[in-house]
């Protein structure tokens, strides 16, 4: 098993042994290794209150790692009270201590404004310090961040750049985000041609939204060959992965009888998912069809 770059496995007694006396000893390596040993109950009974007080022993000699699972474990409560107050203190001193990824989660609590702490301006700095630290999480929250001039001022530009990055890494999210952003010429010359090919790229991840958007550019023949019955395919595909705007994009063309044959009850029972979820339209459409 591997956590943070540290391999824990099922240690014979006499590993086990030299790994106490070395964590006995301070090292900070042998700390994290025994402690997350007894968290995941690895070679030894599992143990979370041992495991805590191994991390803290690592904490108090900088190790960054034992900061950020600290704070995990406060999130959490497991071998810990819950305590977000002291997640959140754990957290900053891992930011601080230059751990990437609680760079990346402090930025985002700030500018989601978790724990009660809202600073937008704060939290896109350590976003925007995780990601050029090359998070690909953080990467891509600074490039929607961008694109939304959100605790950044706005620069589209920079943001497709960033989800160029990320979504070279295979991150069909930022794939997704990338195509929407050269399909509606934001940060770029508008590109359709582009937007499917990212789409694709998306979809072929997995990528829900992706789907539904490459559907939309094959229904409208926005960058490619017009061809509804392959948006249908793509608009089905999206409905069974959970896209609401799928489901009701699907039961459109299920109505109209557009690329698939007419499936009024098909129809109507996508319609009713869709607006379960809030998606503008479908409610509209039951009604219409007499069935709200």
């Amino acid at each position: 098993m591997y956590t943070d770059g540290l391999i824990v496995t099922g240690d014979s007694a006499e590993l086990l042994r030299w790994r106490r006396k070395a964590a006995d000893a301070g090292d900070l390596d042998a700390l994290m290794t025994l402690s997350l040993m007894y968290l995941h109950g690895r070679g030894v009974p599992r143990d979370a209150a041992a495991a805590v007080e191994l991390l803290k022993k690592a904490a108090d000699g900088g190790d960054a790692r034992a900061m950020y699972t600290l704070s995990s474990l406060s999130r959490t409560g497991e071998g810990v009270p819950r305590d977000e107050v002291a997640a959140g203190t754990w957290l900053r001193k891992a930011a601080d201590a230059g751990h990437v990824s609680a760079m990346a989660q402090l930025g985002e609590d700030l500018v989601e404004g978790r724990n009660g702490a809202k600073d937008e301006a704060e939290g896109a700095r350590w976003v925007r310090k995780a990601a050029e630290r090359g998070d690909p999480r953080a990467m891509r929250r600074l490039a929607a961040l961008l694109a939304q001039g959100q605790g950044e001022a706005k620069n589209e530009a920079e943001a497709v750049a960033w989800y160029e990055k990320v979504a070279a890494t295979g991150d069909a999210t930022a794939m997704n985000a990338l195509g929407e952003m050269l399909a509606q010429g934001r940060g770029r010359p508008l590109d359709y041609a582009a937007g499917v090919r990212w789409f694709r790229e998306a979809a072929a991840h997995g990528n829900a939204a992706g789907t539904c958007n490459l559907g939309i550019m094959l229904q409208f023949g926005l960058g490619v060959t017009q061809d509804e019955a392959e948006a249908a395919r793509c608009y089905e595909m999206a409905a069974a992965m959970g896209s609401a705007d799928g489901m009701y994009r699907m039961a459109v063309l299920l109505e109209e009888g557009r690329g698939v044959a007419t499936n009024r009850d098909r129809a109507i029972e996508l319609y009713r998912k869709a607006a379960a979820q809030g998606v503008p339209g479908a409610r509209e459409a039951l009604r219409r069809l007499g069935v709200d």
